[in-house]
């Protein structure tokens, strides 16, 4: 596992890994959403920007585990 952003380059892909639960007692669709905000951006941008997402069905009293892939192109200013 890499810790130091400088070693990813920007064909890497990043996957980033949760559970989602459904509590519920209907069975449902989850939209997981993964953000990245850049630290001291050299030009003004938004707070945070959208850099992936998945759609995935969880059905009652049930959890999935998610994969979230983002492209490390998608961090870079």
């Amino acid at each position: 596992m890499r810790t130091d952003a400088a070693s990813y380059r920007p064909a890497d892909t990043i996957k980033l890994s949760l559970t989602i639960a459904n509590s519920g007692v209907r069975d449902g669709d989850e939209v997981p959403q993964a953000y990245f905000r850049q630290v001291k951006p050299s030009v003004p941008q938004p707070r945070l920007a959208l850099c992936g997402f998945t759609r995935v069905h969880v059905a009652s009293r049930k959890s999935a585990v998610v994969e979230i892939e983002v492209p490390v192109e998608r961090l870079r200013p």
